[in-house]
């Protein structure tokens, strides 16, 4: 039998927790982060995603003594998380068809897929080019359209 598209879905998203992993290797603690989360993500346990959980759980604060208001471990690492995921997508990952994303607010990764379509060979006399819409403002319009229920 074929696999779903559940199934397929799962491991292509794995893929590319695994080849984003790899392009981050120089930062060992943000390579953390995003497996930490992927992998709750991935177990369906997004409510274990806090800011203490990952305090102590990736960043090993104590348990008994962690107090977010004093330690801002969690939010820190995930904001330069965020900050990597979107150069690697800028630059390196920008052909990918699956993009993981961190929303802020929310710990909670998303991922997100592109048409990314081959590049279209151009007549170098042709004075026209249509603009390219950036992904952010693709996610801007889309998440307008949501909230205006349109």
């Amino acid at each position: 039998m074929g696999k779903s598209f559940a199934q397929d879905s799962s491991e292509s998203e794995r893929q590319e927790l695994e080849t984003v992993a790899a392009a981050l290797e120089r930062t060992p603690k943000l390579v953390k982060l995003l497996r930490y989360l992927a992998e709750k993500y991935f177990a369906g346990e997004n409510n274990h995603l806090t800011e203490y959980n990952i305090a102590t759980e990736v960043f090993d604060r104590k348990i008994t003594s962690f107090i977010a208001s004093e330690d801002a471990v969690a939010r820190v690492e995930t904001h330069r998380l965020r900050k990597k995921l979107k150069a690697y997508y800028e630059g390196e990952g920008k052909s990918h068809p699956l993009q993981i994303s961190i929303p802020l607010g929310t710990y909670v990764p998303v991922f997100l897929r592109q048409n990314v379509d081959p590049p279209i060979e151009r007549d170098d006399r042709s004075e026209s080019q249509e603009p390219e819409e950036s992904f952010e403002q693709i996610a801007e319009v889309g998440e307008f359209l949501s909230k205006t229920g349109s």
